[in-house]
């Protein structure tokens, strides 16, 4: 945290994610009353709604791709929590995943019901994010 000298991005999948997620790292906006898996759940979370901004535009398009973001993460949700158990903070999965409901609620912003995804992605962000 706070060291923008050392990101380092060592997945190729969804770099620009990633970049932002290291970046927000790097710009010390952590909040150190927050323990690790906490931290990294807000970060994740405001490293997609960045994303979202940055990739739209226009506010039009911005809700048009947060529409597409905020489906894919519930569905990614369903199918973590009911094929992989993946349900509480004691998986490592959860911070990056399921943990992004909690952050947004706490935001004000709501998710619709996921479901099964129609795709077999592991990206965390829809295709078009």
């Amino acid at each position: 945290p706070c060291n923008n000298d050392t990101i380092v991005i060592y997945r190729e999948e969804e770099v620009c994610r990633v970049l932002v997620h290291e970046l927000l790292h790097a710009s010390c906006t952590d909040d150190n009353s927050l323990d690790i898996i906490d931290q990294e759940a807000a970060t994740e979370t405001w490293a997609e709604l960045f994303l979202v901004a940055i990739q739209a535009k226009t506010p039009r398009a911005a809700a048009a791709l947060w529409a597409k973001q905020a489906k894919w993460i519930a569905d990614q949700e369903y199918l973590l929590r009911t094929r992989h158990n993946v349900n509480d903070r004691t998986s490592y999965a959860w911070r990056y995943t399921v943990a992004r409901r909690k952050v947004l609620e706490g935001l004000g912003i709501s998710l619709p019901r996921g479901g099964a995804p129609t795709s077999n992605s592991l990206r965390f962000t829809h295709a078009g994010v």
